[in-house]
């Protein structure tokens, strides 16, 4: 039952999957079509999350949606997100080489923003896939990378979780001393944390190891110990699978009621819980109590039904088991003929291609193929000229496809290359306004600075007149005097280049609120304060990107220059107000002072 505690655990610890709730679908659904960028991929998420406990196929269906909606957003969290639920839902649904290459985009993207926490979840399902293909080499050395890092957060529950996958990858290996050995560290670590659902796990994964080298009454002690804490955290899944394996041991120890007794608390359980696996565990125990007690028409049904349920979760190892007892059962019984059949179906699921009665398969095979081989000789010998006519015939319509699909080609290739022609027309033209826009503006800036001397010339203190209106009506007077000083301002003091600027600091600057500033700069510009000052920081951006001297410069160094924090903030504005790109207004205006 070591198997079954593996992955009844798998999604409780490492993939936290939403409650299955039909009314909860159906209001996300509705939250879908308002919803935009990175909230809509948490919401196909959060549905795919909801959908993956009963459908599988709706669950890929939106977690595919989340992947093709993230190309359109800048979010590396999200894109992680979304690779990471595609990876788990094709482990699940054994599609081991999407789901290998969906959670190692994941955990790139993880290891990007250095989400520790999501590395290790990430690393845990690529683990899993290597322990299914059984690349046990693989599989320790992500589980011990997964360890490392949860040693590195010091998160005790992850570093449980991590020993125990390890202790798993040994006891597949069948090298039980060295999965008991960390096993022993998981529980260690779980009781030390007091968490429960870890010791209850641990007592059963060290149950399983006693079972496996006959010591019945340590194993029996604790399974029993793991039901009992299964039982006190009410926790139905753990109840159930722990009834399993003790019934398991009291049918070894021949105590077929007390094992019939936990089996019947098993079955109830997994049917509650519509767990297909679980009642194929069921029906698989039931049939061996009734072997135990001579009744072999009624383990036969059993072991039959366990069979029926099995084939519905495609559960192959389980199918191979109840053919092997079903076929000892029959011998037991003296009934050669269906001791045999079931073996023969027990050896299909079992050997490989190469065993005798696939063997047989390929001979029969290989028989028809000559006879069919033969058969094509004499065909083709009478339709030699019919296919000779139809070969040209295609080679004619080949050459007819080659020669349209060329013009074709060619025609797009052209008209392609006009409109890029006439793109960098544009842009170009763009440049040009651009320098004289930059021009007039210096142009502009000498004529206040003459009206600024007029203003000293003639002893006249703006400031104190704005200081008049501090508590009077936002006058057309007090409008213009505002006006401009927050010019002088940007203008011969440059306030612009200062990175940290806001509305609130140039109000205090000119002695006035924020109301009444961005008031009068939403007249006079017909704008707001951050596209004001924007304005003249791209302006000075111009400057010096036309300017040969400055070439040894970055965009990003001209960004930080005129005052902006970052490269991309200054990409958007440079666009928004000069029409292309920074790097292309460069080459073009650079181009054309040469």
């Amino acid at each position: 039952m070591l198997k079954n505690f593996f992955f009844l655990i798998l999604f409780i610890f490492f993939f936290p999957i939403l409650i299955f709730s039909q009314t909860n679908i159906d209001k996300l659904k509705m939250e879908l079509k308002t919803s935009v960028d990175t909230q809509r991929v948490n919401v196909l998420l959060n549905i795919s999350s909801l959908y993956f406990s009963t459908q599988k196929d709706s669950a890929l269906k939106y977690a595919a949606l989340a992947n093709i909606n993230i190309q359109e957003i800048n979010s590396v969290k999200h894109e992680a997100r979304a690779y990471y639920m595609l990876g788990v839902i094709y482990v699940f649904t054994e599609k081991y080489l999407e789901a290998e290459l969906y959670l190692k985009k994941a955990k790139l993207e993880y290891e990007e923003i250095d989400d520790k926490v999501n590395i290790i979840r990430c690393l845990d399902k690529i683990g899993l896939i290597y322990l299914k293909k059984s690349n046990f080499s693989k599989a320790i050395e992500c589980y011990t990378s997964e360890l490392k890092l949860a040693e590195l957060l010091d998160d005790k529950f992850a570093q449980a979780y991590s020993l125990n996958n390890i202790a798993i990858v040994y006891y597949k290996e069948n090298n039980y001393d060295e999965a008991l050995k960390y096993y022993e560290k998981s529980f260690a670590i779980n009781e030390k944390n007091s968490n429960k659902e870890g010791i209850a796990l641990g007592y059963n994964n060290i149950g399983e190891i006693f079972k496996i080298k006959g010591d019945l009454k340590t194993a029996l002690d604790h399974y029993l110990k793991a039901l009992s804490i299964f039982k006190e955290i009410q926790y139905e899944s753990g109840i159930a699978y722990a009834s399993c394996s003790v019934c398991e041991v009291y049918l070894l120890l021949d105590e077929t009621k007390k094992a019939r007794i936990n089996i019947l608390i098993a079955e109830k359980i997994f049917y509650k819980l519509n767990d297909s696996y679980g009642l194929a565990e069921v029906y698989k125990n039931l049939a061996d109590i009734y072997v135990k007690n001579n009744k072999f028409e009624e383990a036969t049904l059993y072991y039959k039904k366990s069979i029926l349920f099995a084939n519905k979760i495609d559960s192959k190892e389980q199918i191979k088991i109840n053919y092997l007892r079903l076929s000892d059962l029959f011998q037991s019984k003296n009934d050669l003929s269906k001791a045999l059949h079931y073996y023969k179906k027990y050896s299909l699921l079992k050997d490989s291609i190469f065993d005798s009665s696939k063997s047989k398969i390929i001979n029969q095979l290989k028989i028809n193929y000559e006879t069919e081989k033969k058969d094509k000789v004499i065909k083709e010998l009478s339709i030699k000229s019919k296919l000779d006519e139809l070969e040209k015939k295609q080679n004619r319509k080949i050459i007819i496809i080659q020669i349209i699909s060329f013009a074709v080609l060619l025609i797009v290739s052209v008209v392609i290359f006009i409109q890029k022609l006439k793109k960098n027309q544009a842009y170009t033209s763009l440049v040009k306004m651009n320098l004289e826009i930059m021009n007039s503006n210096k142009e502009m800036i000498k004529s206040k600075i003459k009206y600024d001397n007029l203003l000293k010339e003639n002893n006249l203190n703006k400031i104190d007149n704005i200081d008049k209106y501090n508590k009077s009506a936002l006058t057309d007077t007090y409008k213009n005097e505002l006006f401009d000083e927050l010019m002088l301002l940007m203008e011969e003091e440059k306030y612009y280049l200062k990175k940290e600027m806001s509305l609130t600091e140039v109000s205090k600057i000119l002695n006035t609120n924020n109301l009444y500033l961005s008031q009068v700069i939403n007249q006079k510009t017909n704008s707001n304060f951050n596209n004001f000052i924007n304005s003249y920081r791209i302006n000075e951006a111009r400057k010096f990107l036309s300017d040969p001297s400055f070439y040894n410069y970055t965009i990003d160094g001209i960004a930080m220059e005129v005052g902006f924090k970052s490269k991309s903030t200054f990409n958007i504005a440079f666009k928004k107000f000069a029409g292309v790109t920074p790097s292309f207004f460069r080459k073009k205006a650079l181009s054309d002072a040469d």
